[in-house]
């Protein structure tokens, strides 16, 4: 190992732990790792271990230019609402049966998400998932981890269907390996996909909670239930030791309980025999004359206070959820400083963070991907809020997008961009470039709102992944790192089988840890491992490379391993174990199909 070689491995283990904990931002650790790369004097002849050229080669790198461009693209796509008319006729495929609409919804987000940003599909979903959930009674929660899985699955087929992809393609393109091709990754992605979707429908869909969201509980197109409160249950109240059905809801049975939240845990959905404890938190929605009544009941008190503010209930405020989508505005944001109520007039009235209900500090809190704000408004200013891209907003579908017009002429470009990508897989990056421009130029999407999509954490992070997998290649670090993964498996006399299992341990490696941090960042560690592992193997490592590809987008037994996850995480109303209990079906599943369909897709011959 050269100089440096173990400055380049601690670098990489404290950006491991930074990238799982977060307690950086993601960017900042990226960031910080080029800067030390250029900057400390610990290579060859006291210079530093990369110059800055080459530690800052990341950034024009073709796989960060064509993640950027591909942002672009997802963006014009649910800007123009081009999905949508995909996304209805799941409503009349799956009917009111849960085990249909939780195929139709897998079958159609793998399929978009093989040709578009799955991030994107996903975020588009998610509201149409919520109104199939108020329309056939199927709670919300059997439906979202379906579609993220979904989305996750379909994105393997293609070189540009997931980030993991590109970011492979772009290190092996660095090592002169040939290209990895559009459809090349569909050899194992479809059938992946076909035993992934069936895995989910009967199997891992029995194991999904039965959690409702406060968005699905609300009646379609509002109707009577159109008032919303909390009610906070003080200390020495009668309601105290009562249980919900024979208090609350037994005086007012128009009352819609949607959560309890004890502490900072909630409960979706609260059943009549849950008992009521001090300083307990109902959301609930109801008539005017419930809520005034309610307010009457000694030891309760009602927030916002509807006397307080009676013109508010008499222009019918309602309660939604806003989800802080990828790219936003709002990130780093506090609550305060977003201004929501001079801008839209809509309060917010509690934060969830990964199944946490926040209520205290909020006007401090600095806002975080995923990130679920409960506000309260009129439709109309939710309306509004629709056409801002910032956030989600989980309550309706049909007004969320604003360009209709050109719907056509988005499918039309990005259907000659797919063709053009696999006519010419060498130059993935300059054409999605082109077909940004044209989206643009096309007036599919504004300037503006092309410079917005783009998410420069994930490219940042991605750049930075990169500049540290150069480093490792510099220093003969993954030479080393490939002789102690490798080691154990050494005593293994037969070349071909060692090959094999070393291949199944790659993947399941990069499939753990992509669990607990960037998909992304997993492979651009990984990647530079893999090869340098089929060289001391000496066999061509295009298998190994699939495996780190495939291993980095398999994350579905946590919901912050994946973006989609983390979308349907908190709109789900999910609990971290529920994606343990639905997922480890999945990774297991998976893990041995690729053990043993990948050395049969790519032969691992000597070279």
């Amino acid at each position: 190992m050269e100089p440096g070689g173990v400055f380049v491995m601690i670098l990489a283990g404290a950006a491991v732990v930074l990238f799982v904990t977060e307690w950086v931002r993601l960017e900042a650790t990226a960031l910080a790792i080029m800067v030390l790369l250029a900057l400390v004097p610990v290579g060859k002849d006291g210079q530093p271990v990369l110059s800055v050229a080459e530690a800052l080669a990341g950034i024009s790198s073709d796989a960060v230019v064509t993640i950027a461009g591909m942002f672009v693209v997802a963006a014009a796509i649910t800007r123009t609402g081009a999905l949508l008319p995909v996304s209805r006729r799941v409503v009349a495929i799956g009917g009111r049966s849960e085990a249909k609409l939780v195929l139709a919804l897998m079958l159609v987000s793998a399929v978009l998400s093989a040709f578009i940003n799955n991030t994107a599909v996903v975020a588009v979903f998610i509201p149409l998932a919520l109104s199939v959930a108020r329309d056939t009674g199927v709670p919300p929660s059997k439906l979202l981890i379906p579609l993220s899985f979904g989305a996750i699955l379909g994105g393997t087929c293609t070189l540009i269907g997931t980030s993991t992809n590109l970011v492979v393609a772009g290190i092996a393109a660095q090592h002169g390996i040939e290209p990895l091709r559009m459809f090349e990754f569909g050899r194992a992605g479809l059938l992946y996909a076909v035993v992934g979707i069936a895995v989910t429908v009967l199997v891992g869909r029995r194991f999904l909670p039965s959690h409702t969201t406060v968005a699905s509980a609300m009646p379609p197109g509002g109707g009577a239930l159109e008032y919303v409160t909390e009610i906070e249950i003080a200390p020495g109240s009668p309601l105290v030791g009562q249980t919900l059905g024979a208090s609350l809801r037994a005086a007012h049975p128009g009352l819609n309980v949607m959560q309890r939240v004890h502490g900072e845990a909630v409960h979706w959905a609260p059943g009549d025999g849950t008992v009521l404890e001090p300083h307990d938190v109902l959301v609930a929605l109801g008539t005017a004359e419930d809520l005034l009544a309610i307010r009457a009941t000694p030891g309760v008190t009602l927030l916002p206070d509807p006397a307080g503010d009676g013109e508010r209930i008499g222009k019918g405020t309602t309660l939604a959820e806003l989800v802080v989508a990828p790219g936003s505005r709002a990130l780093g944001v506090t609550v305060n400083d977003l201004e929501l109520r001079r801008t839209y007039g809509v309060a917010v009235i509690a934060v969830q963070r990964r199944g946490v209900h926040l209520r205290e500090g909020l006007s401090s809190l600095a806002l975080e991907f995923g990130d679920v704000l409960l506000v309260q408004g009129t439709p109309e200013q939710f309306a509004e809020l629709r056409t801002v891209p910032d956030f989600l907003v989980l309550d309706a579908i049909d007004a969320r997008v604003v360009r209709h017009a050109h719907a056509r002429r988005t499918l039309m470009i990005a259907a000659v961009m797919i063709g053009l990508v696999a006519w010419r897989p060498g130059q993935v990056s300059v054409i999605v470039l082109l077909a940004s421009m044209v989206f643009v130029a096309a007036g599919c999407l504004t300037v503006r709102g092309a410079y917005r999509s783009i998410e420069m954490p994930i490219l940042l992070l991605i750049a930075g992944a990169l500049a540290l997998g150069r480093a490792v290649d510099h220093t003969g670090a993954g030479e080393v790192v490939a002789e102690t993964f490798l080691r154990p498996f050494m005593s293994i006399e037969d070349p071909a089988l060692r090959a094999r299992i070393v291949l199944s341990a790659l993947y399941l490696l990069t499939s753990l840890v992509t669990e607990f941090m960037s998909n992304n960042a997993a492979a651009a560690l990984l990647a530079p491992v893999a090869i340098s592992t089929a060289a001391a193997l000496g066999v061509d490592p295009r298998a190994l490379l699939f495996a780190v590809a495939f291993g980095g987008s398999a994350s579905f037994a946590t919901p912050i391993g994946y973006q989609t996850n983390t979308l349907v995480y908190s709109a789900g109303g999910y609990r971290f174990g529920d994606f343990l209990r639905a997922g480890i079906w999945m990774n297991l599943t998976l893990w041995l199909l690729a053990s043993l369909l990948f050395p049969v897709l790519w032969p691992m011959t000597p070279v």
